[in-house]
């Protein structure tokens, strides 16, 4: 399983079986998304303002 990015949603999320894929890179939306840590949009927010 690769590193995801912290600008990708799947970075705070509890994963799926995408994640063990080679050629995923991680998505901005899922609606499967389970969140990993308490303060994970906050956390999101920021990094996608950084990459903005």
């Amino acid at each position: 399983m690769k590193k995801i990015e912290k600008n990708k949603l799947c970075h705070y999320c509890l994963g799926c079986n995408k994640l063990e894929l080679e050629s995923f890179n991680g998505v901005y939306r899922c609606n499967n998304f389970i969140q990993a840590m308490e303060n994970w949009r906050e956390k999101y927010n920021d990094e996608l303002r950084k990459k903005g």
